[in-house]
């Protein structure tokens, strides 16, 4: 729920004790200042008035501490950050969780945090006592400015006057405790903005940070997990597949095909996709140049078929098949030509090693980190000239 947000608002409660909407009426002009002229409080956000109502009255309830913190930065950006083990802070980029920038988001989203955290004295309420004595006081002074209008009051009347004051002065005691309240918190928004507050993005200590990067982490191997995603920037495709009959084989064998179709689906954070090609999917686009291309340099429709289904299975995760080509020939009949076209469709996913590692280095192979690019790679290309 979105809510514009008036600084200008009342520091009375109302009936119900929970975090709330604040009143409209008499309060502090802004965020920068109080009744008392302690100027010391910090800025109200420039977003306020697109913030969400529902977020500011939970983290209300939030204590004053690093752990309260860290809820409140996922309440307000967990679904924009990843923290993915041995590796970093991951930024959700409208597409895919991008490595670059990762932490530098993280700190933003810190100091945002921080800032917001002011906004929750508006929704601090009194607790049931001190609503109580509200209300009786405010019922007091009514009935304490009636009784000031007598010329001359009995000895049971001014007992009551009395009781009166008394009820009153409980009253605004209690509204000055719920105040206190509402500027600790205030000034506690702007000590949250401090670098020990937040904490340290590497090392994910202290602070909010160390709180919340716990919730948000995730295996480097929950990374492009899903061997049959291809993620372009208008979308991700997925590869699915069903069996059906084989028009070709026999009946009484019942023999089966697989037929293999692609859909496209919205980006989602929740796939961990950290790849992304710089392409925009188009079922319906065709390639003339690339097709002469083609035509030109493999003549051989079979072996172009081949091609065709090597290529479009280096898109998946997929290594069933364990197939490995060599292109091979004089210069300047377009093995080279090809490969780059496909690598520059593939982007992240397509990745260009030396040839030592294949062989090894100095008679060894070196293992690859689990969360190394190399070892996330679909489609891997390597030069070598005689």
């Amino acid at each position: 729920m979105l809510i514009s947000l008036n600084p200008a608002i009342s520091l009375l409660p109302n009936s119900d004790p929970s975090p709330r909407t604040p009143p409209r009426g008499k309060g502090p002009q802004n965020f920068g200042g109080d009744e008392d002229g302690d100027s010391d409080l910090g800025a109200m956000p420039v977003d306020a008035d697109r913030l969400s109502i529902d977020i500011i009255a939970a983290n209300a309830l939030e204590p004053q501490n690093d752990t309260g913190n860290g809820r409140r930065l996922l309440r307000w950006f967990g679904d924009d950050l990843l923290h993915v083990r041995d590796v970093g802070w991951h930024a959700w980029a409208g597409t895919h969780w991008r490595r670059a920038g990762g932490e530098e988001m993280l700190v933003q989203r810190c100091q945002q945090t921080a800032e917001r955290i002011a906004l929750e004295a508006a929704f601090l309420a009194a607790t049931p006592s001190e609503r109580a004595a509200i209300e009786a006081g405010e019922q007091a002074a009514a009935d304490l400015a009636a009784l000031e209008k007598l010329a001359k009051l009995n000895d049971e009347q001014k007992k009551q006057k009395a009781r009166l004051q008394y009820a009153v002065e409980a009253g605004k005691f209690a509204e000055g405790e719920l105040k206190k309240r509402q500027l600790a918190r205030r000034k506690f928004a702007v000590s949250s903005g401090n670098a020990g507050k937040i904490g340290s993005p590497d090392t994910c200590r202290g602070g909010m940070i160390s709180q919340a990067f716990p919730i948000r982490t995730a295996a480097p191997e929950a990374l492009d997990a899903d061997p049959l995603q291809f993620n372009c920037e208008n979308g991700t495709l997925r590869f699915a597949s069903r069996e059906i009959d084989d028009p070709d084989g026999a009946e009484a064998t019942g023999y089966k095909k697989t037929e293999w179709r692609v859909v496209i689906e919205p980006h989602n954070p929740a796939d961990k996709i950290a790849k992304v090609a710089p392409v925009i999917y188009d079922a319906a686009a065709t390639c003339p140049k690339f097709m002469a291309f083609l035509d030109r340099f493999q003549p051989n429709q079979a072996i172009r078929g081949f091609l065709q289904n090597y290529l479009g299975y280096a898109m998946t995760g997929s290594t069933g098949e364990q197939c490995l080509i060599f292109l091979h020939g004089l210069g300047a009949n377009g093995k080279s030509t090809l490969i780059e076209i496909v690598c520059r469709i593939l982007g992240d996913y397509a990745l260009t090693l030396p040839f030592e590692s294949l062989t090894g280095e100095n008679g060894r192979r070196r293992r690859q980190s689990p969360h190394s690019r190399a070892a996330s790679s679909r489609l891997k290309r390597r030069n070598y000239t005689c």
